[in-house]
This record gives structure tokens, C-alpha cells and sequence, in this order.
């Protein structure tokens, strides 16, 4: 079966791909954003549809994406639109199969989004910043897209405490003092809040926030880390209505397939569990 045509999303995006920081060089930066937009659409795409999307001109783009074809991560495809290649796919293929082997991280989110009807996100710090490096958009119809890539405040957002709390208390006070120090008084957050909320993720194993970003939608997610690594937040994102209708039933969801995905036989060789334990979630 044939790769589906590129087309254009029609979808409302929650968030988008960010600006690139004035410290990375600019085709790096672009190259990285056209691979996470593959990994966001999943299907061909043509150089109008990217360069839209990365708001950025077609003739840098089509640059950017011939020469990944001449170093042969894409392919160009008989409809003249671009794929990825199967050397994408084997890039990280040696990294900690208790995570990604054979897909498996992946397998869960979308066992997840199944169960719970809704947005599954994995997020991983990057610099000041909680990102969207992965997400299983929810199936239900009329419910928008959320992009990969996406980037959220790490001391504002649901995600970004998440992260956090597998940080020690040293280094999270470090970052408020840092992050308060680059903005205005208004812009500035409360450390003992921050910590609060950090120290309640530990204790329950997960964090719930509402309104913070979105309005009218949040996020449940809890921490996956391996070893002295650094770790992720695997999330649940819905409206704050189903949120605080389903928490601990969405809450047992992530925590428990985060430990069936650490319990797996051969420690990530083989299949992730055998299902996740059901869930009664509320109209």
C-alpha cells in the first residue's frame, strides 16, 4: 500500500513550530524543523506545504530539501514530493531499547490514546523549554492538531514541572533564578509555587495543569526516566472538563503503561506488556 498524496492540514494547530533562538545557525535549525514536521504529519510533503508551515521561503526550503535528498534522508517520490528514508528510520536504533526498541514507546502512547480517547504528547527539555517530541493526535472528530515540536515554557507549563521534578532541588532553583532574572517582574514566576508543585509530582507521581497555556484545556503527564539519563514527561492532553473528570482514571493510565513498559520481557526486547489495565473514564 502506497504512501498517501501530500496535501495541506486543514486542522486547527495548537501551537506551532518556534522561532529559531538567534544562537543556532539557521539551515541547522531549518533541516531539524523539516524532519520533526515529517515526524508530525507522517506522509509525503511538497515544498510549498513546508515552507508554510515553517513560515519560510520555498527557494531556502527546496535548498534544504534536496540535499538531504543527496545525503539520501529523503526521497523524492514520482509525484515530485519528498519522504523520508530508511535511514532516518535507523538513526538511534542503538539507543536504550528499554525505550525504543521496537517502537515500543511509541506502541504505548498510541495505546494510550486509544484507551483514553485523547492527545498523548512526550515531551523532553530542551534549554528553558518543554517539547513536543512526539505525539498521537486524538482520534475523536472536530478535536485539533497538535504539533510536534511544539514548545512550552518548562517552569509554566504541566509538562515542563514534570521534567523538572526529576531534577534535583538545587538545580530547579538554579533555573528559577535564571528564568527570573531574563524577564520583567510581571513575566517572573513564584519559586515556593514552583516548588510546591514540583515536590507534589514526586510525592503523587504526576502532575495536572489547567488553563495554564491553553485555555479551556490542560495536561495530565507523569515522568519517564532510565537510569541517570535524562528523562521525558508522557502526558494526556484533553480539555480541562474531561481532565478533571478522568484524573486519576488518566492518571493510573500513564503510570501504569510507563511501569509495563519498563516490566517488559527482556528488558525492552520484546512487546510492551500485555495491555494496559482498563480504565472507567467519565462522560
Amino acid at each position: 500500500m502506497g504512501r498517501p498524496p501530500a496535501q495541506r492540514l486543514d486542522k486547527e494547530r495548537i501551537g506551532a513550530f518556534p522561532s529559531l533562538p538567534s544562537t543556532v545557525v539557521k539551515s541547522a535549525g531549518r533541516t531539524a524543523q523539516i524532519l520533526e514536521y515529517f515526524d508530525d504529519v507522517q506522509r509525503d510533503v511538497s515544498i510549498v506545504e513546508v515552507a508554510e508551515a515553517l513560515r519560510s521561503p520555498q527557494s531556502s526550503i527546496g535548498v534544504i530539501l534536496k540535499s538531504l535528498v543527496e545525503l539520501g534522508f529523503l526521497e523524492l517520490t514520482p509525484r515530485r514530493t519528498y519522504a523520508l528514508s530508511y535511514r532516518v528510520a535507523m538513526l538511534g536504533s542503538w539507543m536504550d531499547h528499554s525505550l525504543f526498541g521496537r517502537g515500543q514507546l511509541r506502541a504505548l502512547m498510541e495505546r494510550i490514546s486509544a484507551e483514553s480517547g485523547e492527545f498523548v504528547v512526550l515531551a523532553q527539555r530542551v534549554g528553558m523549554h518543554a517539547k513536543f517530541i512526539q505525539v498521537v493526535q486524538a482520534a475523536k472528530p472536530g478535536r485539533r492538531h497538535i504539533t510536534v515540536g511544539t514548545e512550552r515554557c518548562l517552569l509554566r507549563s504541566g509538562t515542563g514541572r514534570t521534567l523538572l521534578s526529576m531534577h534535583s532541588d538545587l538545580e530547579v532553583a538554579k533555573l528559577i533564578r535564571r528564568f527570573n532574572a531574563s524577564v520583567d517582574d510581571a513575566g517572573r514566576v513564584d519559586a515556593a509555587e514552583v516548588m510546591g508543585t514540583i515536590n507534589s509530582i514526586r510525592q503523587n507521581g504526576y502532575a495536572m495543569t489547567l488553563d495554564a497555556v491553553t485555555h479551556g484545556g490542560g495536561v495530565i503527564s507523569v515522568p519517564v526516566t532510565r537510569d541517570t539519563r535524562p528523562g521525558f514527561a508522557l502526558g494526556i492532553a484533553s480539555t480541562s472538563m474531561t481532565l478533571r473528570r478522568n484524573e486519576t482514571a488518566f492518571a493510573n493510565l500513564l503510570r501504569d503503561g510507563v511501569q509495563r513498559l519498563f516490566a517488559s520481557p527482556g528488558r525492552g526486547n520484546g512487546p510492551v506488556g500485555t495491555g494496559l489495565r482498563p480504565v472507567a473514564l467519565a462522560g
